[in-house]
C-alpha cells in the first residue's frame, strides 16, 4: 500500500502529461501502455492493472476509470448475507483515442482505435 502512496505521488509530481505516461510505462503500472501517450490526470484508479492503452492515447483532466462496482455490496448488507459480489472488469483503450475531460470509462469496455 505504501508503494501505490509513492506511485500517486510521484505521477502527481510529474505535472508534464507526456513524462507522466512515460514513467507510466517505464514502471509497468498499466497492463499495457503503447508508445506516444499523454496523460492530464495522475489517478487512474485503484486497479491500474486492469487498464490497457494503445499507442497515441490523450487523456485529458477530469477522466475517471472505474474498474469496479461495489453495488453487491449493499444488496448483501441489506440481506444480512456474507457474500461479497464485487463486479470487476478491464478497461482496454485502443490506438488514437482522445478521451475528454471529466468522462468516466466503466469496467468491461473497449474503445476501439481512431475514436474522439
Amino acid at each position: 500500500m505504501f508503494r501505490r502512496y509513492l506511485q500517486l505521488l510521484r505521477l502527481f509530481l510529474l505535472r508534464d502529461g507526456g513524462k507522466r505516461a512515460a514513467y507510466c510505462k517505464k514502471t509497468g503500472y498499466f497492463h499495457a501502455q503503447g508508445e506516444g501517450c499523454y496523460f492530464q490526470i495522475y489517478n487512474f484508479g485503484v486497479e491500474p492493472h486492469l487498464l490497457s492503452f494503445g499507442s497515441n492515447v490523450k487523456v485529458a483532466s477530469g477522466v475517471r476509470f472505474i474498474t469496479h462496482d461495489i453495488f453487491g455490496d449493499v444488496i448483501l448488507y441489506k440481506n444480512n448475507m456474507d457474500q461479497h459480489i464485487r463486479r470487476v472488469g478491464k478497461i482496454t483503450i485502443g490506438n488514437n483515442v482522445l478521451i475528454g475531460s471529466n468522462s468516466m470509462i466503466m469496467y468491461d469496455v473497449t474503445i476501439g482505435d481512431n475514436v474522439i
